[in-house]
């Protein structure tokens, strides 16, 4: 996650509009998401971005990271997208 990029999407969505960075990857960061979305009163859009990636040749990723890719490119987007999903109107 890189915080220019969340503060410059705040900045350019104004006080109308909310960011939440959150991770994927993350189970609990989704509970949170999901309270904030709630709190919040629902989202008007929902932008899954998922973007890690373990670098180098293949014998130097390791399992944890290629681990970490996965679930934070495809496994979290999958599942977090039906807890996520009912609070976008």
């Amino acid at each position: 996650m890189n915080p220019d990029r969340v503060s410059s999407t705040q900045r350019a969505l104004g006080d109308g509009g909310h960011v939440i960075a959150s991770d994927a990857g993350d189970p609990s960061k989704v509970a949170l998401l999901v309270e904030a979305a709630i709190g919040a009163g629902g989202l008007d859009g929902l932008w899954l971005n998922p973007a890690y990636a373990a670098l180098g040749r293949p014998e130097e990723v390791d399992a944890d990271s290629f681990d970490r890719m996965m679930a934070a490119n495809v496994s979290g987007p999958m599942t977090c997208s039906p807890e996520i999903m009912p609070l976008v109107s």
